[in-house]
């Protein structure tokens, strides 16, 4: 299996104002725009940076990034037979899978589906994913 960092998830109290700050200070480039969410990027990638607005700034989550629909199907079977409790969802844009490390730390699991879904852009909702 192939899995990479894909990207880390900060809730930020203000996300335009930290997507500035991350663009002045460490040259990333806001990718895309979606209500309090804000995608930032320093190379090719969409995005290695999330930004969304919160009223609980912190890690939201970091994100690993597999290839192949069945290398996220095999990280959801292991999950179950560890007995982790895990969310699958449907971006569009990407299939995903939400769980929480032993110290409560958020971890997703996901494969960019920008390509072969036909998508460019997130659509701001989130749907079950059977996995």
């Amino acid at each position: 299996m192939s899995i990479r960092i894909g990207h880390v998830h900060l809730e930020v109290a203000d996300a335009e104002r930290s997507a500035a700050f991350y663009g002045e200070l460490l040259g990333f480039e806001t990718r895309e725009s979606v209500g309090g969410f804000r995608f930032l990027s320093g190379g090719p990638a969409h995005h290695e940076l999330a930004l969304q607005t919160s009223a609980s700034p912190g890690l939201y989550h970091s994100a690993f990034e597999v290839d192949s629909e069945q290398e996220l199907a095999a990280v959801a079977a292991r999950l179950r037979d560890a007995g982790v409790r895990y969310s699958a969802v449907d971006h569009g844009i990407s299939h995903a899978l939400y769980f929480r490390d032993p110290d409560g730390l958020g971890v997703e699991v996901y494969l960019d589906r920008r390509g072969a879904a036909g998508c460019r852009a997130w659509d701001g909702r989130s749907r079950a994913l059977d996995l």
